[in-house]
């Protein structure tokens, strides 16, 4: 090709190049002003769903504890009388020694317990266990250790669990429910301000509300400690008062906002 047409060619190729340039960029720049324009309030107000939460970890400040009395006889009557008479014994001990506590006598289950089987022969009945529960409820963390020392002559301990009081738990809710209110309010005025739009022309339309607690501090399984089977208990003695640690609970309150932010 010749010198001139060459460069003619790429002449043109170079204009063809601007001019599309110069076509596309008012196009970039209007795609750029529509995604900088500001979020638009619809004429019957903008509806928003706002979840909050707020939680409080919380000294657990009360206990249940569970114990047990079990004997064995080789007459029911007898197991049973022997069960009786020793929850009787507990009971009556824990109530005269001035503590915080509540009581709770439980379920009394018996059990068949069975000899060896003879060559060919059915396996028969040779004596009976009897079983009966306590709860205790102690209102005085303090007094925890000294209530499980007092039971240790009586009963077998099957667990403890720790918990917080309705009492604190009420309280505790009210102010999670003020915090989750606050919460609500600032984000609100947040998203507002976002749509060009003041604080005061928010509307709440609905609250839903939830709460929930979860145990943070040691809780100890029943079954940790048994008595023998023969239903023996430890000796006062070797039962000096025993120690726990109540930890935390976790106090949840949550809640579910339906707002209007109207023009």
């Amino acid at each position: 090709m010749h010198q001139k047409t060459r460069l003619a060619v790429f002449c043109l190729a170079l204009c063809g190049l601007t001019a599309a340039t110069l076509w596309t960029t008012p196009a970039a720049h209007a795609r750029g002003a529509e995604a900088a324009a500001p979020l638009q309030i619809d004429k019957n107000g903008t509806v928003m769903t706002l979840p909050v939460t707020a939680s409080a970890q919380v000294v657990n400040d009360q206990a249940e504890l569970q114990f047990f009395v079990l004997e064995t006889h080789s007459d029911l009557k007898q197991a049973t009388a022997k069960v009786l008479k020793r929850m009787t014994q507990g009971v009556d001990a824990l109530k005269a020694g001035g503590l915080a506590i509540q009581l709770q006598t439980e379920g009394m289950h018996s059990y068949p317990r069975y000899g060896k089987p003879a060559n060919g022969e059915a396996a028969k009945i040779e004596g009976w266990e009897v079983r009966q529960s306590l709860s205790v409820r102690v209102t005085d963390i303090r007094q925890v250790g000294e209530v499980a020392g007092k039971a240790a002559r009586y009963f077998g301990f099957e667990g403890v669990s720790f918990s917080v009081s309705e009492r604190t738990r009420e309280a505790v809710q009210e102010e999670l429910m003020r915090t989750a209110l606050e919460s609500v309010r600032r984000q609100a005025a947040c998203v507002a301000a976002a749509l060009g739009a003041a604080p005061s022309k928010v509307r709440i339309e609905s609250l839903d509300w939830s709460s929930s607690d979860a145990v943070s501090g040691p809780v100890y399984a029943r079954n940790a400690l048994k008595a023998a089977m023969d239903g023996a208990v430890m000796e006062q003695a070797l039962a000096p008062t025993p120690s726990f640690e109540a930890g935390k609970s976790q106090l949840t309150r949550r809640v579910t906002a339906k707002l209007r932010i109207l023009r």
